[in-house]
């Protein structure tokens, strides 16, 4: 494989990594707290309020698999947080900022330094259980067609046989747990 495509194959997957982490914070630790007590359009509307971004908006970082800055993210936090207070949630069960860095250390990792792969094998074999966690989440979500890059890793990743077997081992290992 020439370099130029090397480069390009290691900095699409890199955006994999970073729009897998914006979404698991968006969803799982901006909007899943407040899940719990409110409906998903309430939401929505709040964290527009709260943020000043646009409702659209809020639904295009929702469902275009974005990758947004520190700047976005601490504006969603400050409004969950002030969701929390305003509606009387309990606080107790949001993470700190340290939590969430160790909670995604590996993630922060991978983004900080696949560019740094001699190759794409070299960071499949680098990031691999990180891989197989992106292709579920994608699996689930998918990206969006305007994401052909991206997309196009994506069924990279998922033609190769290790990683077919590493999704198969997964969901049977999710067919047997007990909850």
């Amino acid at each position: 494989m020439d370099l130029e495509r090397t480069n390009d194959h290691l900095k699409n997957l890199k955006g994999l990594f970073e729009m897998h982490l914006s979404s698991k914070l968006l969803f799982e630790e901006i909007f899943g707290p407040l899940k719990k007590t409110m409906k998903e359009s309430e939401i929505n509307k709040l964290l527009s309020e709260k943020t000043g971004k646009g409702l659209n908006s809020i639904y295009r970082d929702k469902n275009t698999g974005v990758a947004f800055n520190a700047v976005m993210f601490l504006r969603y936090w400050k409004a969950l947080l002030e969701i929390i207070e305003e509606n009387g949630l309990n606080k107790s069960s949001i993470p700190s900022i340290e939590d969430l860095i160790e909670k995604y250390k590996n993630s922060i990792e991978a983004i900080s330094s696949v560019e740094d792969a001699k190759d794409l094998e070299g960071a499949i074999n680098s990031y691999f259980p990180l891989i197989v966690e992106i292709i579920i989440f994608y699996e689930k979500n998918p990206l969006p067609a305007d994401k052909t890059a991206k997309r196009e890793m994506l069924e990279i990743l998922k033609a190769r046989k290790d990683i077919q077997d590493a999704l198969i081992l997964e969901r049977m290992g999710r067919m047997t747990k007990i909850d």
